[in-house]
């Protein structure tokens, strides 16, 4: 384990730029325009390697990070911690048993890390096992989708495999799944245009959402599901609204006037999400009822090229996400109270 104090914060308060969009929704809503601070970006360059944040059972941000072999904690004070893993991490959540659990999709392994740093790495036993993203389940176990092979194993927090469920739709490639409020698990099939539910006993039920389903599945604050589309049947077409499941399987849709690469749920009530054209990235709000608000985070300035994904709701109220500017990778902090965007910029790695 090794803990790396980074920095500087970088957080900037220049002029206000206020963008105003018009937006259509498929359903009743309103919009508006919205301020932000600009942010000033400070350049730094080095190699991106966050990938995939998510908020842990002790409240503060982990990534598995890009390449793999390395779990990283960051605290909202910008210090990262980091953790060697044995097995080319991919996705990372927080398990039943108030521990970190991570799949390796290459290496068929699932992982267990306590808070401490003690690593255990457990080997599916299904020969060419996929384990992708994962859910801790309302029975106390984990829940791990598996794409090649539209498998859903559940596995005890021993790392016994307890059962492995098919999907009904052959190559509908399961990928994001969430625990709901109904007591069961839903995820999406990635290659279906759908999104299948799945009780504790492993009952399937499929239910078809009328657009291109990009996945991004989370739970809302209002107790429904939430995910991205696409406007769009081409594979190549980012998503651009954001979809509502109730859990009978109604399914409403929202245009939010913009490319759209990551959706989280906020601590104010609302979905928020990350917006981007061909050279800067801003932020968007929406309410569970569908109004829609962009915001212009100033980003743009003097920028050749930026982008974010990956955004999730910290327990300190900010919207935290990866960027790339320029090349150099940064972990940035958005505070919907302030508008205001902190970049932190870490100067040794490991």
């Amino acid at each position: 384990m090794l803990v790396t104090t980074y920095f500087r914060t970088f957080g900037c308060t220049s002029r206000m730029v206020v963008l105003m969009i018009a937006l259509t929704v498929l359903t009743t809503g309103t919009h508006s325009s919205a301020r932000a601070a600009e942010n000033t970006i400070c350049t730094a360059r080095y190699p991106g390697f966050l990938d995939h944040l998510t908020r842990g059972p002790d409240g503060n941000i982990w990534s598995p990070g890009r390449g793999g072999n390395i779990l990283y904690q960051l605290k909202s004070n910008g210090t990262i911690t980091t953790f060697p893993v044995t097995g080319t991490t991919v996705l990372m959540g927080s398990g039943p048993d108030g521990n970190i659990w991570f799949t390796g999709y290459d290496t068929a392994v699932v992982g267990r890390m306590t808070l401490s740093g003690t690593v255990t790495i457990f080997p599916l036993p299904m020969g060419s096992s996929t384990p992708y993203q994962l859910a801790a389940g309302p029975d106390g176990n984990i829940w791990v989708t598996e794409p090649v092979g539209d498998h859903i194993d559940k596995i005890s927090t021993e790392g016994v495999v307890l059962a492995q469920f098919t999907v009904l739709t052959t190559n509908s490639q399961p990928g994001d799944i969430v625990s709901a409020s109904d007591g069961n698990l839903w995820f999406v099939e990635h290659n279906a245009s759908q999104i299948g539910r799945i009780t504790p006993d492993g009952a399937i039920t499929e239910f078809p959402v009328p657009s291109p389903l990009l996945g991004n599945l989370i739970n809302g604050p209002d107790g429904n599901l939430w995910f991205l589309e696409s406007t769009s049947t081409s594979n190549f077409r980012p998503p651009d609204k954001l979809g509502r499941m109730m859990l009978d399987g109604t399914v409403t849709e929202f245009l939010t006037g913009a490319l759209v690469s990551g959706i989280t749920a906020g601590a104010d009530g609302n979905i928020w999400y990350i917006t981007y054209n061909r050279y800067c990235f801003n932020f968007g709000r929406m309410t569970t009822s569908g109004v829609v608000t962009n915001f212009l985070s100033g980003t743009c300035d003097g920028l050749t090229f930026s982008i974010a994904d990956f955004p999730t709701s910290g327990g300190d109220g900010r919207i935290w996400f990866d960027a790339t500017i320029n090349g150099a990778s940064r972990i940035g902090a958005f505070d919907p109270q302030t508008g205001y965007c902190h970049y932190f910029l870490p100067l040794v790695l490991r």
